[in-house]
């Protein structure tokens, strides 16, 4: 199994740390309204300093479209609290069949700008491969 240690789990959102690959593991599970968006996102700041990592494993198939107020919330506060923290690397989950369904351009260039900024960010099929590619930084 991914995952070795539980950290958070609401109704929304599930973030847990895997320490093969000494990644934080963030699953939404449903869109969040605003304030428990930002709340999420938060705690995943402080598993990056409480567990002393850089690398983010990203499943967002369920957390629906983004406010363009939350994406500038991403662009402008959370991205530099998470940069503080240590965050570098994004390994984003979306099987092939998923990300078919998305749109292309805009949309995947906004979620890297916002969710990885000038980080390095890739988008994996398979939980392993994303944790595969964490392993080697």
């Amino acid at each position: 199994m991914l995952i070795n240690q539980y950290l958070v789990a609401k109704d929304y959102v599930q973030i847990d740390y895997d320490e093969q690959s000494h990644s934080i593991f963030v699953t939404w599970l449903a869109p969040a309204e605003h304030e428990l968006f930002k709340t999420g996102m938060m705690e995943v700041v402080l598993a990056l300093k409480h567990f002393n990592t850089t690398k983010v494993i990203w499943d967002t198939r369920r957390l629906g479209i983004l406010s363009q107020e939350i994406q500038h919330w991403l662009a402008t506060t959370w991205i530099y609290e998470a940069i503080k923290s240590g965050y570098m690397y994004a390994a984003f989950y979306m099987p092939k069949d998923f990300a078919q369904q998305l749109w292309s351009g805009d949309a995947m260039t906004t979620c890297i700008n916002n969710c990885a900024g000038a980080r390095r960010a890739a988008f994996f099929d398979t939980i392993d491969q994303a944790k595969n590619w964490l392993q080697q930084f």
